[in-house]
């Protein structure tokens, strides 16, 4: 006889769904504690246009900086019933249209570059203008990988089964749709994505069966990569030398990483509170954006730093527990796919702010502000969602775990296992 093993139900969706609205809630606290002092400014701009044109309405408006706020509560609701939508999909339906994705995000990325379509901001074209509503393609070409690169994996199984893996058979087709992205995106320019692109790749390719010689030359290959293209910059090389001693151009390249650590370490073990924080005016630019987590520091100190940056690890735990529990290939690829892009970026953009990366343009999932970005990721987390509603109900399951789930017995029971 073995011994009693205990066998936890974890409702995986449940988790996924809270850690989301969580995660999302705080976001939207401090997308309007970050971005009032920018929000004001540009009311007051706009203001002062009207003033001068002639053209200001009966009334002068109100100055009370919520306009960034108000976007972004939008935006999380409408990504919020989104996902909610998502997940309530087979997975599989998602699976049988990743080349449609694939071919609609490669539209979009084309899109950019089109006068009149695409919206140029600082010398950077990566977003597409539909009247007052901007998208950013490159958002949503991350999950076309992850939904195409599944589908590949998948096939790839079912014919190595019977022959030997062949690199430019099963291999070079991956490499080839990576590329197509990437070429596309980094002329944006955004090495930042490109980066994020080649790890979810990467991750999948490990899981599905990529020979371990091939993805060590793929790792040099990308490394070769990512060293190019920032000697190619100058903007680039300045940021990489600001990492390595900020305080050699304080007012130039290393402005906003010290900035940063000013706000990090100024927030102590509670914070200065919710609001308070000095930083964001005019210290630290792109504090909603980018450099939230540094207001997060800053604001809800050391204490609120950590929580934020547990939950994103829990979210990566329970993320790769549903691609280990799940019986479907495909759907496990597609999980360790979404679980990867959440996390890179999380503690990508958490590492900048605090100084172990150099500075690039990512923003923290669910928190920073952004549309795009939002509504990309919920729609990432919709698909895990359905993937984790197939483990509560797999007919694999054990039948004395699933009655007690039904019945609502709680989530953890004792299955006694004999030889």
């Amino acid at each position: 006889m073995t011994d009693l093993t205990l066998l936890p139900i974890r409702n995986h969706a449940k988790w996924l769904f809270t850690l989301t609205l969580i995660l999302t809630g705080i976001g939207v606290v401090f997308v309007l504690s970050a971005s009032a002092p920018y929000a004001a400014r540009d009311e007051m701009r706009m203001f002062t246009v009207s003033l001068r044109d002639g053209s200001l309405p009966d009334g002068a408006p109100s100055v009370h900086g919520a306009k960034f706020f108000i976007r972004q509560l939008g935006w999380a609701l409408i990504s919020i019933f989104v996902m909610w939508r998502v997940s309530l999909l087979e997975p599989s339906i998602h699976i049988d249209h990743s080349r449609l994705y694939l071919m609609l995000s490669v539209f979009m990325l084309v899109l950019v570059f089109v006068p009149h379509i695409g919206v140029e901001r600082n010398g950077a074209h990566r977003w597409i203008g539909f009247g007052p509503i901007q998208i950013q393609p490159s958002e949503f070409a991350k999950i076309a990988l992850i939904l195409h690169s599944a589908a590949q994996l998948s096939q790839d199984e079912r014919e190595t089964m019977w022959k030997k893996y062949s690199l430019f058979r099963h291999l070079a087709p991956k490499i080839a749709v990576l590329l197509m992205l990437v070429a596309l995106i980094i002329v944006e320019p955004d090495l930042g994505t490109c980066v994020v692109l080649g790890v979810i790749a990467f991750s999948m390719w490990a899981i599905g069966g990529v020979p371990l010689r091939y993805l060590a030359g793929l790792v040099l290959m990308g490394v070769g990569f990512v060293v190019a293209a920032v000697v190619a910059e100058p903007y680039r090389m300045r940021r990489l030398f600001a990492f390595m001693d900020p305080e050699k151009d304080p007012l130039g390249a290393g402005y906003h990483l010290l900035n940063s650590l000013i706000a990090v370490g100024t927030g102590g073990l509670t914070g200065r509170g919710i609001g308070q924080g000095p930083s964001k005016y005019l210290f630290l630019s792109e504090c909603h954006t980018d450099f939230i987590f540094s207001i997060i520091c800053e604001e809800s100190g050391f204490i609120g730093a950590i929580i934020v940056a547990a939950l994103f690890l829990l979210f990566v735990i329970v993320g790769l527990d549903v691609a280990k529990r799940v019986n479907d290939s495909v759907h496990k690829y597609v999980a360790v796919g979404v679980t990867v892009m959440i996390g890179t970026q999380a503690f990508g953009n958490m590492a900048v702010a605090v100084g172990l990366l150099p500075t690039k343009g990512l923003a923290l999932p669910f928190i920073s502000y952004g549309g795009s970005s939002l509504l990309a990721n919920m729609i990432a987390v919709g698909i895990l969602l359905s993937i984790a509603g197939k483990i509560e109900y797999s007919p694999n399951s054990d039948e004395k775990a699933l009655d007690a789930y039904a019945r609502g017995a709680g989530h953890s029971v004792k299955i006694a296992k004999g030889v």
